[in-house]
């Protein structure tokens, strides 16, 4: 059973990331591809630049966050988990949408940083893949209690200025989680 979802997100995933004209089948059907372009252009044309730390990345985080409540996550019942990065004095942030945190073992990760570089919107870096990690939160989000595993749809926050989201991440990971991820 483990190995059917492995394949069906690994499909999703590459659906998004290929985002060809192919006609799709199972959780890839899903995929809306106008709402993949909507939520690129609202995320750089309403945000525009975001650099680590900023009023825009904490602007465009939470307007992530909002998206997530909006598809049933939540911090109360821990399928929203937020966690601060210190870059240099000012804070970033990472937010996690997680299928299934009671369960533990081996888990799939996606990601997508929302930071940009200062002077840059951040279409294709990594506006687009934020926008595919909240198709997959959209999709997932009612399919969660049918997993047989856990998946964390990581939103990191400073990886412009090194990576700093992500590492942060996997440092806050238990040495059992780095082993299953």
């Amino acid at each position: 059973m483990r190995g059917y979802w492995k394949r069906m997100l690994c499909i999703l995933l590459t659906v998004f990331l290929a985002a060809c004209g192919t006609q799709a089948t199972g959780l890839a059907a899903q995929v809306e591809v106008q709402r993949l372009e909507a939520d690129t252009r609202y995320l750089t044309e309403t945000f525009g630049p975001r650099p680590a730390g900023s009023e825009s990345e904490r602007a465009a985080a939470d307007w992530l966050a909002e998206r997530l409540r909006e598809l049933g996550f939540s911090e109360e019942n821990d399928t929203l988990q937020w966690q601060d990065v210190d870059v240099n004095g000012a804070v970033s942030r990472n937010l996690t949408a997680v299928c299934n945190p009671e369960l533990t073992g081996q888990f799939l990760v996606i990601v997508a940083h929302y930071d940009t570089v200062p002077d840059a919107p951040g279409a294709r870096d990594n506006g687009g893949s934020v926008a595919a990690a909240l198709e997959a939160a959209r999709i997932l989000g009612p399919l969660c209690e049918t997993m047989p595993m856990q998946v964390r749809i990581l939103f990191a926050g400073a990886e412009e200025t090194g990576f700093h989201g992500s590492a942060a991440w996997v440092q806050a990971l238990t040495e059992e989680e780095k082993t299953l991820c």
